[in-house]
C-alpha cells in the first residue's frame, strides 16, 4: 500500500509557481531551482525544482518569506545581499542552509535584480564553500550516532537499487550483518518477491520526487515475519534531481496483530449478535405458537360456548399438548444455559438399558403411526443387562434424536439400534437412522452450533427451536461420550450415532440392582386425608390450582396471597405443611419462612420458585426450607413430594425402637 503523505508532515505552502510563460530565461537555461522575491523579502513565484526541494522541509510555518525558508545564519547573509544586488549588481551568497532541513547540505545562492519587475531572481547552486574537515567529521559522527541509535530501520538506496547506508537495527533482519548490506542490491539481499516490493516503492519516490508511505514485510533472524510502516523520502540535488531514496521504517507487527485481533473480535461479536437475534426472533415464534393454542382454547372453554363434551375434551387436550410443548422449549433453554455455564448435575446410577429402550419405543410408536412410519428398536444380545450412567440425561438425548428423526421423515422408517463396542473401553453405540429429508454438507457443518439451525428460515416447514441436537451433544459429552452425524445426504436420510460409556456396572448381575433402577414408579401408600396444608402464592391462578388439586386428594387446604397473611393464619391455625412461593411482594418467601421458624412453627416448609438453575435447591435448603420445587409444577410430582415429606416427618416424630 502506497499513499501520499506530503502535506501531512512535510511540504511547501504559501508559494505560487511560475506559469510556463513566466519562467525567466536565465532560470530556464540554468535548469536549477530558483525563485523570484519582492524587495520586502516575500517569495512572489517559484519554479517546480524549488518546490520539490522544499517538500522535504518540515512544515511548521507558512513559508513565503526569506526568513521562513532559510536558517538564521543564512538569513543574516542574504538580507544585506538583497539590498546590494539592487545597488551594486549580482551577488553570490555562499554556504546557505534551508530551515530545519536534515537532508541537504549547504548551497550557494545567486541573486540578480530585475528592474522591469522590481524583483530579485534567486538561483540555487551546490555550495563550493570550504568547511573545516574536522568540523565535517564531527558532524558526520554525530549524525551516525543518531542514525545507529534510532529505534527504526534507516537506509539509503540509489537509482540502481544499491544500498548506500544502513543503521545497526538491520542486524535483526534475516540476512548479513548491518555493514554487509552496503554497496549491495536489494535483489541480492532479499527474497525476490520482497525485493520487488521494496524496489517498487523506491521507484515511486524516484519518479514522483515525493514522500510516500508504505507497509513492507520482511523476515527477522528468528524466522518470524514482521511488518514495517516505512516513510520514503527523495534526496535531491540543488536542481531538484532525485539521486537517492532514504527509508525510515517502524516495526508495526504488534500493532497489526492487535488490530487484527480487535477486528476479529468485533466480527465475532457482530456475528454472535446476529445469530442470537435470529434465534430470539425464531424463539419468539416457537413460544408464541403454543401460547396461542393455550390462550385460544382456554378462552373458548371459559366462555362456555355450548360445544358438545367431545369438542370441549378436544380443546382441553390441545391445551395440555401445547403446554407440554412450551415446557419442553423452556427446559431446553434452561438446560443449555446450565451446560454452557458448566453447572449441570450428572447423577450416574445403575440403569437397565432394555427397560429404557422399551419405554422409548412406547413413547414414540404412536407418533410414528400417526405419520404412517415404521418405528423399530433393536438391541443386540451383547448389550449388558446394566450400565452406569445418568438415566434422565440419556433419555433426554434419545428423546431429542428420535423426535428429530420422526419430525424430518415423511415416509419410510425410523430405527434405533443398540450395540456394544470397545474403543478401547466398553461403549454403548446407539444408532438413530431415518429415511427423511437428510442434510447437505453445508447444513451438517451448522448442526451442533448453538442458536444456529441447518434451515435458518423462521417460516420453515418443520418448526423447532434448534437447541435439541446442541443439547444432546453437550449432555453426551458430559456423560463421557458424544453425539455425531455419521452419514447424511439430501433426500436419503440421516444416521446419527450416540456413544455412551458402559461404566463399571455392565458385568454386575441383575439381582440386587432392581430397586436401584431409576424411573420405576413406587406407589406411595400415604394419603393426604386429614392433612392440613397452607398454600402461600401471590399468583391467584396457581394458588387456586394447587388448592383444588390437593383438596381432591383429601387435604384441608388454606391459602394466603403474601407472607404476612400466612403468618397471621399460622398464629391461630397450625398446619402440617406449607408450600411457600419465594418471590412475593412486601415480604418474600425466605423472610416469611425465617419468621415462622423464629416463632417456633415446626411445619414442613417447601420452597416453590420459578428459578430452576443448579444451586437453587441447595440455597433454599441452606436457608432453612425442608424441600424445594421448581415451576412449572407437575401435579403428580407435587403430590408425591407432599406425601413423602409428611411421611418423613411422621417417621422422625415416631422412631422405631428396636
Amino acid at each position: 500500500m502506497i499513499t501520499d503523505n506530503i502535506h501531512t508532515m512535510f511540504g511547501v505552502t504559501g508559494f505560487v509557481e511560475f506559469s510556463d510563460s513566466e519562467v525567466p530565461a536565465l532560470l530556464l537555461q540554468s535548469k536549477r531551482a530558483g525563485a523570484r522575491l519582492a524587495r520586502d523579502e516575500r517569495y512572489v513565484s517559484v519554479n517546480r525544482d524549488f518546490t520539490r526541494l522544499l517538500q522535504l522541509v518540515p512544515k511548521r510555518v507558512i513559508k513565503n518569506t526569506l526568513a521562513d525558508v532559510w536558517d538564521e545564519t543564512s538569513y543574516q547573509l542574504l538580507q544585506p545581499a538583497l539590498v546590494q544586488c539592487v545597488t551594486q549588481g549580482p551577488q553570490m551568497v555562499r554556504g546557505c542552509r534551508l530551515q530545519d532541513d536534515p537532508f541537504h547540505g549547504k548551497m550557494d545562492l545567486l541573486l540578480l535584480y530585475e528592474p522591469e519587475t522590481d524583483t530579485i531572481l534567486q538561483i540555487l547552486f551546490e555550495s563550493s564553500a570550504d568547511t573545516s574537515l574536522q568540523g565535517q567529521n564531527d558532524e558526520l559522527r554525530r549524525l551516525r550516532s543518531i542514525v545507529d541509535l534510532a529505534p527504526v530501520l534507516i537506509s539509503i538506496k540509489d537509482r540502481q537499487s544499491i544500498i548506500r547506508l544502513t543503521n545497526r537495527l538491520f542486524n535483526v533482519l534475516d540476512g548479513p550483518d548491518a555493514d554487509a548490506y552496503l554497496n549491495r542490491s536489494v535483489f541480492e539481499l532479499f527474497p525476490r518477491e520482497v525485493a520487488e516490493e521494496l524496489w517498487k516503492n523506491d521507484l515511486a519516490v524516484f519518479h514522483k520526487g515525493e514522500v510516500i508511505e508504505a507497509e513492507e514485510t520482511v523476515r527477522h533472524r528468528d524466522g518470524s515475519e514482521h511488518t514495517y510502516l516505512t516513510y520514503k523520502f527523495p534526496l535531491m540535488k540543488s536542481n531538484g534531481e532525485v539521486i537517492e531514496v532514504c527509508a525510515i521504517s517502524t516495526d508495526i507487527t504488534v500493532r497489526k496483530f492487535y488490530e487484527s485481533e480487535a477486528f476479529e473480535a468485533r466480527r465475532k461479536a457482530e456475528e454472535a449478535s446476529r445469530v442470537k437475534s435470529d434465534f430470539m426472533a425464531h424463539m419468539s415464534h416457537e413460544i408464541r405458537t403454543p401460547l396461542t393454542v393455550i390462550r385460544g382454547y382456554a378462552d373458548l372453554i371459559a366462555r362456555k360456548t355450548g360445544a358438545d363434551p367431545a369438542t370441549i375434551q378436544h380443546w382441553i387436550s390441545s391445551v395440555v399438548r401445547a403446554s407440554k410443548q412450551l415446557e419442553l422449549i423452556i427446559n431446553d433453554i434452561l438446560d443449555l444455559s446450565k451446560v454452557e455455564a458448566g453447572v449441570i448435575e450428572i447423577d450416574k446410577v445403575p440403569l437397565e438399558p432394555r427397560q429404557l429402550f422399551q419405554e422409548l419405543h412406547q413413547s414414540f410408536v404412536l407418533k410414528a403411526q400417526e405419520k404412517n412410519l415404521l418405528f423399530r428398536v433393536h438391541i443386540q444380545d451383547e448389550v449388558p443387562l446394566f450400565i452406569m450412567t445418568d438415566a434422565m440425561r440419556l433419555r433426554q438425548i434419545l428423546d431429542n434424536l428420535v423426535s428429530n428423526a420422526l419430525k424430518f421423515t415423511e415416509e419410510g422408517s425410523v430405527e434405533v439400534q443398540v450395540e456394544l463396542a470397545s474403543d478401547p473401553e466398553p461403549l454403548l453405540h446407539i444408532w438413530v437412522r431415518d429415511t427423511g429429508i437428510g442434510l447437505s454438507d453445508a447444513e451438517q457443518k451448522k448442526l451442533f452450533r448453538p442458536f444456529v439451525q441447518a434451515d435458518g428460515s423462521i417460516n420453515r416447514k418443520y418448526g423447532g427451536t434448534g437447541l435439541g441436537l446442541v443439547l444432546a451433544k453437550r449432555l453426551a459429552q458430559l456423560l463421557g461420550g458424544d453425539v455425531c452425524i455419521h452419514r447424511s445426504a439430501r433426500g436419503s436420510g440421516t444416521d446419527m450415532l450416540v456413544s455412551i460409556p458402559v461404566g463399571a456396572m455392565h458385568a454386575m448381575p441383575q439381582s440386587g440392582l432392581q430397586q436401584a433402577i431409576p424411573g420405576q414408579d413406587v406407589e406411595c401408600s400415604l394419603k393426604l386425608h386429614g392433612k392440613r396444608l397452607l398454600v402461600v402464592e401471590d399468583a391467584e391462578d396457581i394458588r387456586e390450582l394447587l388448592r383444588y388439586f390437593l383438596e381432591q386428594h383429601g387435604a384441608q387446604v388454606a391459602t394466603a396471597s403474601c407472607g404476612q397473611e400466612a403468618l397471621n393464619y399460622l398464629d391461630s391455625a397450625p398446619c402440617d405443611l406449607v408450600l411457600m412461593d419465594l418471590q412475593m411482594p412486601v415480604m418474600d418467601g425466605t423472610q416469611s419462612m425465617k419468621i415462622m421458624r423464629s416463632r417456633g412453627i415446626d411445619s414442613v416448609i417447601v420452597a416453590v420458585t420459578a428459578h430452576a438453575l443448579q444451586g437453587e435447591r441447595e440455597k433454599c435448603l441452606n436457608a432453612g426450607f425442608d424441600e424445594f420445587l421448581s415451576k412449572p409444577i407437575q401435579l403428580p410430582q407435587i403430590l408425591n413430594m407432599v406425601e413423602h415429606m409428611l411421611a418423613t416427618r411422621k417417621a422422625e416424630a415416631n422412631p422405631v425402637i428396636s
